[in-house]
């Protein structure tokens, strides 16, 4: 009597399917599908099959235990959606292109690009009205030869306040050297043309080096030992 009940019920559950092969019968529960049903049947094609169809993003749009929505689309939306969200051209074009497969060919123009020594000469001369045309040539310590064409480039070539060839460093904006690029500005112009080029120097370089990062040494905030004793303590 048990077993006439336990068989009427399995064949009133919609939710077990028999999966009939020669010689074998497997039956698959598909609301608590855990991919049991094939670890001992793994070469049966039609087990295999339904576990792709069970896999298949159009048929998990709902869970299978219970038809509730899947939590990842309706915590999306709520995040998306939220106020007080704004997004500019780049993060909502990305966002569009996330709802498309991309199967489509597109010409995507070219991306404008500039080069730090093109910054530089705008930073000797930021615009026409300014007449500081400056022209000068600083061999860096990094230079090895061939001038312009230097593989470390350390060759500093100025021609009208354009920056053409070289690495700028302590040679080219330190005081010691008399022909450096503050020194040409004081001497061919005035001064408030060295000022007012060394003031963006300063800004550039304070506000760039906090977005992109730099290392500071032991050396470069303790005082050194032999100068310690002159300081007077607080």
């Amino acid at each position: 009597m048990a077993r006439r009940e336990e068989k009427r019920r399995c064949t009133e559950e919609p939710c077990i399917e028999d999966v009939r092969c020669p010689r074998r019968i497997k039956r698959i529960r598909f609301s608590a599908f855990s991919g049991e049903g094939i670890r001992n049947s793994a070469g049966l094609r039609t087990v295999q099959n339904g576990l792709l169809n069970l896999r298949m993003v159009q048929n998990n749009l709902c869970t299978q235990k219970n038809p509730e929505t899947l939590v990842a689309s309706t915590q999306a939306s709520f995040l998306i959606t939220q106020k007080d969200t704004f997004y500019d051209r780049a993060a909502f074009s990305l966002m569009c292109c996330y709802m498309g497969d991309a199967m489509d060919h597109v010409d995507l123009p070219p991306v404008e690009l500039w080069t730090g020594k093109q910054l530089f000469s705008v930073l000797v001369r930021p615009n026409a009205h300014t007449e500081a045309f400056v022209n000068l040539i600083v061999k860096e310590k990094i230079y090895t030869k061939y001038e312009t064409m230097c593989p470390s480039d350390g060759y500093v070539y100025f021609r009208n306040s354009e920056l053409i060839s070289g690495q700028v460093g302590k040679a080219t904006l330190g005081n010691d050297n008399k022909d450096g690029l503050f020194s040409v500005l004081l001497r061919d112009y005035n001064s408030h043309a060295a000022a007012s080029c060394k003031n963006r120097l300063a800004k550039l370089s304070a506000r760039w080096l906090w977005n992109h990062g730099f290392s500071v040494g032991i050396d470069d905030v303790h005082q050194p030992p032999a100068e310690q004793p002159s300081v007077c303590p607080f």
